[in-house]
């Protein structure tokens, strides 16, 4: 994690390191199923979410066989009702039409969407008239550089340190 937080090819320091083929670290990277788990408080909310008659999407940046591990991995597929990936539709965030996708297929609904990446994750809907709402790096984000992007075209309408602190009444 500290090679790839400094920009260095980990797959690259791998295979030198192991003498193995970079093209393998790769598929088996890419293929793997992971072994993690919801951060606190996100089942809660899902499930408050669910109870409320809400509907859930995701949109996810990635290859469909990664995201779709992790997804099932999580335990989360179950709760979604709509899944928006990026290798799926060719299409990466923030490109507006991930989101409008999500407008056209949930019509006339107050939209929320929920972020740990200041770069992508909020330009899109915060145009669109989102309620946004960015998840604050507690050291262990893969987006360790989210400071840089407090723009007012990045930021998100709200900050939290923890999905405990969002209240679905």
């Amino acid at each position: 994690f500290a090679l790839y937080r400094n920009k260095q090819n980990v797959f690259k320091f791998l295979s030198e390191k192991f003498n193995t083929d970079i093209d393998d670290l790769i598929l088996q990277y890419r293929n793997h199923y992971p072994d993690i788990r919801l951060k606190p408080g996100v089942l809660k909310i899902v499930e408050a979410i669910k109870k409320n008659q809400g509907n859930i999407a995701l949109i996810t940046d990635g290859r469909s066989i990664t995201q779709r591990n992790k997804i099932s991995a999580l335990g989360i597929d179950v709760f979604l009702d709509k899944i928006i990936i990026s290798e799926e539709i060719g299409t990466e965030k923030p490109d507006i039409n991930n989101f409008k996708q999500i407008e056209n297929y949930f019509k006339g609904f107050t939209y929320y969407y929920i972020g740990d990446n200041f770069k992508k994750d909020f330009v899109s809907p915060n145009k669109l008239g989102w309620n946004t709402i960015g998840i604050i790096d507690n050291g262990l984000n893969i987006h360790s550089e989210n400071h840089k992007y407090l723009t007012e075209i990045n930021a998100p309408k709200a900050v939290i340190f923890s999905f405990e602190e969002l209240v679905i009444s």
